[in-house]
């Protein structure tokens, strides 16, 4: 299972980080756009991205968007107080981060991260649950062999 917890932060919140993580887990810190498009590229997958905002423009947005579409992490957005409104309003467009304010007490972090961390357990465990389902829907369950159907579908009948 995956235990690996990437921050994406740009904005340089002074915050320890560590006490948060859950125990077990990995932190892996970038502070720049290209060390986190670098870390999302890697063959790794990250159970969790925490992401600050707001990122330095113009990347901020890409950055956001590579994020939502490259990764199977569940992303939380952390916005400092002065910015929550406008991380809101964002999130709620690309109907997709979480937004939480930096200054969340330290117990309320854990339950959050760990909540993310069950959340992707299960959609990784959803996802498997299709790939079986898809092999199942072509395949003969006493042999294993391809069904007719999909013989005649893919050598055109």
């Amino acid at each position: 299972m995956n235990k690996s917890i990437l921050l994406v932060n740009t904005s340089h919140h002074a915050f320890d980080w560590g006490s948060v993580i859950p125990s077990g887990y990995t932190l892996v810190s970038v502070t720049t756009p290209a060390e986190a498009v670098a870390a999302l590229n890697q063959p790794e997958a990250w159970c969790v991205i925490l992401a600050t905002h707001p990122l330095p423009a113009p990347d901020d947005l890409a950055l956001l968007n590579l994020i939502k579409n490259q990764s199977e992490a569940i992303p939380l957005l952390i916005a400092a107080e002065e910015g929550i409104a406008e991380a809101l309003t964002w999130a709620n467009s690309n109907s997709f981060f979480r937004v939480i304010a930096l200054a969340t007490l330290p117990e309320t972090w854990q339950t959050i991260l760990a909540d993310a961390v069950m959340q992707y357990q299960r959609n990784q465990a959803e996802r498997l649950h299709q790939q079986k389902i898809a092999v199942l829907s072509i395949t003969d369950a006493l042999t294993g062999c391809f069904t007719r159907a999909y013989i005649q579908e893919h050598l055109g009948k």
